[in-house]
């Protein structure tokens, strides 16, 4: 394995991605492609060894590229071993590292460079730089419009640094990775006539009302000049000084640069008295193959297409050290502040508003959600309405811009939640770059494969359980629960600002028979744990295996503290011991592919939700038992049971009293949850729990709950009773209560729904 493979691979990668990036850097266009449609296109970039850095890393706020260092040095420092020339720079910030030769106009540039320049910062983040066709010569040049020629290859690799060898004058295949920046955002109108006036261009004055034409190279001083300037400079050097200068497109590199071109000295002695007031004489200068030409002013200006005034500031600005000051417009720190009790008041009535957690994305995003049709503007009109009947004046009371800008960045707040998971693993494939594809690929062929298994499997299931021979004695289910579902719930604005009993709904639907089974409770009853998740299923079992169903498989999303867990497991241990089922089979669908046909049950009874808050406010949780037995149009309709504080069952209980093996498998493996696909227990094995980490598996691999290592009584499921859960009513937060209870107050909710609110315990 060659060294610069290594170096491509990141830290972690497995050896097959190394092998691969391997194989891709010997021949590129000859790697077998994994999947049908092939991600390995790229070709391979010159670049050289890594002893020493050549960083193309100062990006401006134009798009323009200008250097920082140059082997671990300053740019002042010209003796290095290839030096990097600008020609030109398309505003697309496609750069193009092209053919290198030993032309005269090569330093024209790099000598001009002030000696500041690397203690600037980088502002664009957005910059795609693409090497081609790169020689032993000394110098490299950087050209522009390849959009135009090789469109293709702005799809390569972005924000890539180069490595300079001194030892070899070759230069070697490599690349290194990385990582992502974000995106630029280039502001206002007024920004932006900012950044075309340092870059030379066209642009219209603030108002608008006026038209600035772009920069040109004005016309060289003449024959008469004393210092024969055109003679020493040619046409086309001064065309190239001209592009450079305004391809910086920042006022403090000009001025650097024109401070490198300008010295400084006294008045002569024989031209002048010494107690002259005369100011100190200076000199013009441009530097052309490390050669120092001096020019007279006039020929500087028109070079630049400068007037006075810019030499003037450069001169006024240098410091006792010999640097220029930083430009310290808009830095002046006496900028208006609004009130901090004014921004304070938004704070507040920001935080007053309930929110919810994502239901579906809630292990990816700290995101929180306002539950409503509310919309920025309304959240506004409620604060000033709120501050005017709190009698404060006008001043005292934030506009809409400010509302907003705090709303927007000091809150991770949005106004609806997903109804539908996005895939990380798939997303993070289709934003990553062609490298990136390479490293991910493997991952996400895998990912691809386990969901197409999965989905397999599923089909191969209903098809097994649709069969007349098997139908009566397998049962095929899967079960999820449904987003919450507040109460009182309706358009009223307060209720907005109010936090909200919430109602739950675990959904368990027989897949063949197309029927679905509802267990509604609500939080004043119990939590929604494992021992509420875990009663329904009991409950379902219960009812539904009684009949002849002996062996069941269930299908669901991998939520460890609800679905896969130890808990649970030990849930299926005791049904297939007590119960008249041979055996329960738990396939859990892969994360961001889990839609099911809980969903569309949950789909339909949220239409009826939204239909019935049309017609009024929902004010107890009772009203969503009525919606979902009435929610289903056609076909069976959904059968609810409704569940209380007492119907509750210790599902923890079963594990925790019986200190059972559930880390380590029949091979001494360490046994990691996260990536079981499939859960088996069986009623011929008690003691045993099958598991399978992949779809395509065919061995189940075995943990013995009751490993040699156990001292004591061994448990048994044979003998157990289920425990009560709950002696009382679960107890809601002391802010829900009182702002429950505030609503009541404020008649906000009908007399007749009170005594339920303040039954609640808190």
């Amino acid at each position: 394995m060659s060294s610069r493979a290594k170096r491509i691979v990141k830290l972690g990668q497995s050896c097959s991605q190394v092998e691969k990036v391997e194989a891709w850097l010997q021949d590129p266009q000859n790697i077998p492609p994994s999947s049908p449609k092939s991600y390995h296109t790229l070709t391979p970039y010159k670049l050289v060894e890594e002893e020493q850095n050549i960083d193309l890393w100062k990006i401006s706020d134009v798009d323009n590229i200008v250097f920082g260092e140059i082997n671990d040095g300053a740019i002042e420092s010209h003796n290095v071993g290839n030096q990097i020339n600008i020609n030109s720079i398309t505003s697309n910030n496609n750069i193009l590292i092209g053919e290198i030769d030993k032309s005269d106009f090569g330093n024209v540039f790099q000598d001009n460079i002030p000696n500041q320049c690397s203690d600037y910062e980088n502002h664009n983040n957005d910059n795609i730089i693409i090497i081609n066709n790169a020689t032993d010569n000394d110098e490299v040049n950087l050209f522009a419009n390849i959009s135009d020629q090789t469109p293709e290859l702005t799809h390569i690799i972005e924000n890539n640094i180069l490595h300079h060898n001194s030892n070899s004058d070759q230069i070697e295949d490599d690349v290194v990775l990385l990582k992502s920046k974000k995106r630029h955002s280039f502001g206002s109108q007024k920004e932006a006539s900012k950044r075309k006036r340092n870059l030379g261009q066209s642009y219209y004055t603030a108002n608008k009302k006026k038209l600035i034409d772009a920069k040109k190279m004005k016309s060289a001083c003449g024959n008469i000049c004393r210092l024969k300037c055109s003679l020493s400079i040619s046409e086309i050097s001064r065309q190239q000084l001209f592009d450079h200068y305004w391809q910086l497109g920042n006022v403090d590199r000009q001025r650097d640069f024109l401070s490198k071109c300008i010295e400084y000295g006294n008045v002569p002695k024989y031209r002048y008295p010494r107690t002259t007031n005369r100011d100190l004489n200076y000199s013009y200068n441009f530097y052309i193959n490390n050669i120092k030409h001096r020019v007279c002013k006039l020929f500087f200006k028109n070079t630049l297409a400068i007037s006075d005034r810019p030499i003037r500031t450069v001169i006024s600005r240098i410091n006792n050290c010999g640097f220029i000051e930083a430009d310290k417009r808009g830095k002046h720190k006496k900028h208006k502040k609004l009130d901090f009790e004014i921004k304070q008041s938004v704070r507040d009535h920001i935080n007053s508003i309930p929110r919810i957690e994502s239901h579906y994305l809630r292990a990816q995003t700290t995101r929180e959600y306002i539950e409503g049709g509310k919309s920025l503007a309304d959240l506004f009109r409620d604060y000033s309405s709120h501050m005017i009947e709190k009698q404060y004046p006008q001043e005292k009371i934030a506009n809409l811009t400010m509302y907003s800008r705090i709303f927007n960045t000091e809150f991770n707040i949005s106004f609806f939640v997903p109804k539908k998971d996005q895939c990380s693993h798939c997303e993070s494939y289709k934003n990553a770059d062609d490298i990136g594809k390479v490293f991910k690929d493997e991952e996400y062929q895998l990912h691809l494969s386990e969901k197409n298994l999965s989905r397999i499997e599923k089909e191969n299931d209903k098809q097994l359980a649709s069969n007349d021979m098997n139908r009566s004695n397998i049962l095929l289910a899967c079960y999820d629960l449904q987003a919450v579902l507040p109460t009182p719930r309706g358009e009223v604005s307060v209720f907005y600002y109010k936090s909200k009993l919430s109602t739950y709904n675990f959904t368990i639907s027989d897949i063949v028979r197309k029927q679905s089974f509802c267990y509604v409770w609500n939080e004043g009853e119990a939590k929604k744990g494992v021992n509420e998740i875990g009663t329904s299923i009991i409950k379902f079992l219960q009812s539904e295996c009684n009949v002849g169903k002996s062996e069941v498989i269930f299908y669901s999303d991998n939520c460890a503290g609800q679905n896969k867990n130890k808990f649970i497991t030990s849930l299926y241990l005791y049904a297939t011991t007590n119960m008249d089922i041979d055996s329960i089979t738990h396939k859990f669908l892969v994360v961001g592919h889990t839609q099911n046909e809980g969903d569309t049950a949950h789909s339909v009874i949220e239409k009826q939700i939204k239909k019935s808050l049309k017609s009024g406010p929902i004010y107890l949780p009772t009203q969503y038992v009525s919606l979902i037995q009435a929610a289903k149009k056609s076909g069976n309709p959904f059968k609810v049971k409704e569940l209380g504080y007492s119907d509750f069952y210790d599902i923890k209980n079963i594990t925790e009293c019986n200190k059972k093996n559930f880390a380590i498998n029949n091979d001494g493996e360490k046994v990691i949850w996260n990536n079981i696909k499939v859960l088996r227990v069986e009623k011929a094995q008690p003691n045993t729990i099958l598991y399978k980490t992949s779809f395509s598996d065919i061995e189940f691999k075995k943990i013995n709950i009751y490993y040699n290592g156990a001292r004591g009584r061994k448990p048994s499921f044979t003998n157990y009773s289920l425990k009560q859960a709950y002696t009382q009513k679960n107890k809601i937060s002391v802010n829900k209560k009182r702002d429950l209870i505030s609503l009541c107050e404020d008649n906000y909710i009908p007399s007749i729904y009170h005594d339920f609110y303040k039954s609640l315990q808190s």
